[in-house]
């Protein structure tokens, strides 16, 4: 993956770039280093938003809300699933709203809404 950046940053492909940089993030999320794995999926989500690239930007936000819930820090996790939860229902990306729903689990959902679930997960309307 380290070569695959390398690569992309010569090539000036930032959405790759990117791409790269949150894939690196999540294997250190895999690896229990969830320090650095914040470290390169924001520097991702940056290069993301820089490029306007909205499905990315979506994304890299699910993947640092896992990582936020794997570091028991609810409300960043919540905040990080929402704006990504946002982002693919302005997009029209049923799939990416999907994969959001699903990583918003009930256990991070009760802790960043009181000990509510969020109105998406209860069926209520908004």
């Amino acid at each position: 993956m380290q070569q695959a950046l390398i690569i992309w940053r010569e090539q000036h492909e930032p959405s790759w770039e990117a791409w790269s940089l949150v894939r690196i993030g999540y294997a250190h999320s895999d690896l229990s280093q969830q320090e650095k794995a914040v470290e390169y999926i924001g520097q991702g989500l940056g290069i993301y938003q820089a490029a306007k690239n909205r499905s990315g930007e979506a994304e890299a936000l699910v993947r640092l809300g896992v990582v936020y819930i794997r570091l028991t820090q609810y409300d960043k996790a919540f905040d990080q699933l929402q704006r990504a939860l946002v982002i693919n229902r302005e997009i029209k990306s049923r799939a990416g709203e999907g994969r959001t729903l699903v990583s918003t689990g009930p256990r991070s959902s009760c802790r960043a809404s009181g000990g509510e679930l969020p109105i998406h997960l209860r069926g209520d309307k908004e």
